[in-house]
């Protein structure tokens, strides 16, 4: 009677502790799709289209133009060309991952609206890969209009030559 209660699920292993270290923390924090990296006011988008900057395949559309941090931004215009609601949801789900995923080799300090093309194809290995060459083609138009010094990262000044029309244009 005086005996300790059996274990009927024998021995239990030992809880091995977790570091809770800032570097663990922060590693973990850090591939979340943070507010930070995000465009959501409208005079974000309309600056990101005046200025022109476009890169293109035949997935994605993407308008570029330099937001003064030192990180990429992403902003998704998803229409309704591009499929239904679920659609559109799996779009913006899979451009988040994509660019949550590339982040750290997308040029930085940038601001990228990404616009899919209609008729293309959701599918996230191509995403990153288009992303990712999006955004350099669009940050090397940005530096040669920049170093050529036709206008400043605040003007409406067209991208450069061989540029595509503005969205809605």
């Amino acid at each position: 009677m005086g005996q300790s209660p059996v274990n009927m699920n024998g021995p239990q292993p030992a809880a091995v502790p977790v570091p809770r270290t800032k570097a663990v923390l922060l590693t973990m924090t850090d591939q979340r799709f943070r507010p930070e990296y995000r465009i959501r006011r409208t005079v974000d988008f309309q600056r990101a289209y005046q200025r022109r900057c476009t890169a293109g395949d035949r997935t994605l559309l993407v308008f570029a133009r330099r937001n003064g941090l030192p990180r990429p931004r992403l902003g998704l215009s998803v229409s309704r060309k591009v499929g239904g609601a679920v659609g559109r949801n799996r779009w913006k789900r899979l451009l988040r991952e994509a660019f949550r995923i590339e982040r750290e080799k997308l040029p930085a300090g940038i601001d990228l609206v990404v616009i899919p093309r209609p008729g293309a194809e959701a599918r996230l290995t191509s995403l990153r890969q288009s992303l990712r060459e999006l955004a350099r083609r669009a940050a090397r138009k940005l530096d040669r209009i920049e170093a050529a010094g036709v206008a400043s990262s605040q003007t409406a000044a067209p991208c450069g030559p061989g540029k595509e029309k503005a969205h809605g244009e």
